[in-house]
């Protein structure tokens, strides 16, 4: 069967940036939002949230429990923060295969079994945005990187703060890689010298480039103002996206 024409999609997304940013105040006003609470970082927050989830089979037994049982108290699934779950993973892997730390595994093999547990977490929060038409929104940190660009010397750039194999799969399978920072602007002085003024406007860049990583399926604008109704304005789009 071919299936043609437009049709209504909830988002699945990645939002990231430097702490403190606001990144988490965003998520929670998209649409009836709930949290799960990985980080222990939300009491400062007005949001509905999980306990702080310590483990991944918590984590997957109350995303079950909340689909099964509360799934008509919310339309929008953030989770806080990538960055702390990567920690949790990783120390479960590390326990289970008797190792001290992911690195002594030795040929990257630690890190391979770390991307996997991120697709099967992946693949559950798609199961959310095809299944039970819930939005999900991935919260984390972000991190200074060198990315060696095989048409150029290579340079930094800011990234999701996790392992390269995991941001890799993570940016494959979401709709949309937001970064959030403040806005700059580049200003001559006047001895010539070019400096970095703040605007006091937070934006969120949705495409990639050399300064960072970003994407968006969406058609939106390479920059945008990190408004209060971001991502219900976003919400809106998924209505005309196949």
């Amino acid at each position: 069967m071919l299936i043609e024409g437009l049709e209504k999609k909830p988002y699945v997304v990645a939002l990231y940036g430097a702490a403190g940013i606001g990144k988490s105040t965003l998520a929670n006003g998209s649409n009836r939002a709930v949290f799960l609470d990985v980080e222990d970082a939300l009491h400062r927050i007005g949001c509905k949230r999980s306990p702080v989830l310590k483990t991944s089979s918590e984590l997957k037994a109350f995303i079950n429990k909340l689909s099964t049982e509360y799934g008509s108290e919310f339309d929008t699934l953030v989770l806080d923060t990538i960055d702390a779950l990567e920690d949790i993973l990783i120390k479960e892997i590390c326990l289970e295969h008797g190792k001290p730390s992911i690195a002594s595994f030795g040929f990257g093999q630690g890190y391979d079994l770390l991307s996997k547990k991120w697709v099967e977490l992946l693949s559950g929060f798609q199961a959310m945005s095809r299944q039970f038409k819930k939005n999900v929104i991935l919260v984390g940190h972000d991190q200074i990187k060198f990315y060696a660009d095989p048409n150029s010397d290579g340079y930094d750039r800011i990234t999701l703060k996790m392992d390269k194999k995991s941001s890799l799969a993570l940016v494959s399978k979401v709709d949309a890689v937001f970064y959030m920072c403040l806005d700059k602007q580049i200003r001559t002085t006047e001895s010539g010298a070019r400096k970095a003024v703040g605007t006091g406007r937070r934006v969120i860049y949705t495409e990639d480039s050399a300064s960072c990583v970003a994407k968006n399926r969406y058609g939106l604008p390479a920059k945008l103002d990190a408004t209060p109704d971001f991502f219900k304005d976003l919400e809106k789009l998924t209505e005309v996206v196949s």
